[in-house]
């Protein structure tokens, strides 16, 4: 973010779009809409082998991901299937001007460790995170995150979890949670690693002189 903010300052105080430098300009708004790319010829050198090092990615990464998966869970999986279904989801992406797309190699197999079953996982996280909510409320038990990613935090935003947990029980990193929690209890709080050791430490065997 610091880094965008910086590049636009510059351009708009030194007039660098105007000096030769190439900006991206104004942003589109809305939904994307279907455009057949512009490419000229003496540019498909170039991009084929970009769009091949992409395509070989995204078959290893769904690939992989899938077999495995198959394998956990006792089940066969067609690969041929999987990458025609690919190919053409990268297609309609290319025609609406979007980007490349492949498997999940991280969310995939939590959602399956959690015991996914279908595209709802999401919104089924939603409702097996409100319930836990309203339990530990129950039990009077506080709520908090710490090291959210944004994108999760986002969708915690669109199902009005955000709200609900309180924006005060979000925290950067672990420790800043910790210390809010002694301020908020008065907690005496010593890390198990500046513990004393209850028995005291070990006397060491007399040596004769």
């Amino acid at each position: 973010m610091v880094a965008v903010v910086v590049g636009i300052a510059a351009v708009a105080m030194f007039d660098l779009d105007a000096q030769g430098v190439k900006v991206i300009g104004v942003l589109p708004k809305g939904l994307p809409t279907l455009a057949f790319p512009s490419v000229e010829l003496a540019d498909l050198g170039g991009l084929f082998s970009g769009a091949l090092g992409i395509a070989m990615v995204a078959v290893a990464d769904t690939t992989v991901l899938s077999q495995s998966l198959a394998a956990q869970r006792d089940e066969t999986v067609d690969p041929n299937q999987e990458l025609r279904a690919l190919g053409v989801a990268n297609l309609a992406t290319g025609l609406f001007q979007g980007f490349a797309i492949s498997s999940s190699a991280s969310r995939t197999p939590v959602a399956v460790a959690a015991g996914a079953r279908s595209q709802f996982t999401p919104l089924v996280g939603a409702l097996t995170l409100r319930q836990l909510l309203d339990e530990l409320r129950q039990e009077q038990v506080p709520l908090a995150f710490a090291e959210l990613k944004g994108p999760v935090k986002d969708r915690l935003h669109r199902y009005g979890l955000f709200e609900a947990v309180g924006p005060d029980r979000f925290f950067p990193i672990i420790g800043t949670a910790v210390d809010a929690y002694i301020d908020a209890t008065g907690t005496t709080w010593v890390d198990w690693e500046e513990r004393p050791d209850p028995a005291g430490p070990v006397p060491s065997p007399d040596v004769p002189g």
